[in-house]
């Protein structure tokens, strides 16, 4: 189980390459700008999103290392911080989860791009806070049905 769920996070990971390619290759030949900006902005984009994907990667499959996370819980009559302890992972449900939301960075970067190369078509007004609050929503989402499931099996 914990193999094919690697697998799965793999094959996530290579789409959200391939569309990270794609993406860096259309803005440098696309991009209506200076020869400056035509390597540049690539290039930024390519940093920002390798680094954001790194670090939510990174931490969706580290969570007791990267987050401390503490909740209010009721105790004694009133709420109180209480550290929640992340299970483990045997089946290896964090690494979909790494790579779901890999893919919804790269997606959020792309629609910022879409929006660069083709204002005409995709106004970025409207079209980038949707694609980017719904993204964020999926990872949170994902994230935390993840981290529900494995604290149910360790209760």
């Amino acid at each position: 189980m914990k193999e094919r769920n690697r697998t799965i996070s793999r094959i996530l990971l290579i789409v959200s390459a391939g569309i990270l390619l794609l993406q860096t290759l259309l803005m440098a030949l696309l991009l209506k700008e200076s020869v400056t900006m035509r390597i540049a902005m690539p290039l930024l984009f390519l940093v920002g999103e390798i680094i954001a994907g790194g670090v939510l990667c990174f931490a969706t499959l580290n969570p007791d290392k990267f987050n401390r996370n503490y909740t209010l819980k009721k105790r004694e009559g009133g709420l109180r911080f209480e550290r929640i302890t992340y299970g483990p992972d045997p089946e290896g449900l964090r690494y979909i989860s790494a790579g779901i939301n890999t893919l919804a960075i790269v997606l959020i970067f792309a629609a910022i791009a879409a929006a660069l190369l083709w204002p005409e078509r995709f106004n970025g007004d409207f079209f980038i806070p949707v694609v980017s609050v719904s993204m964020i929503m999926v990872i949170s989402v994902v994230f935390a049905v993840t981290e529900m499931k494995l604290r149910k099996k360790i209760e």
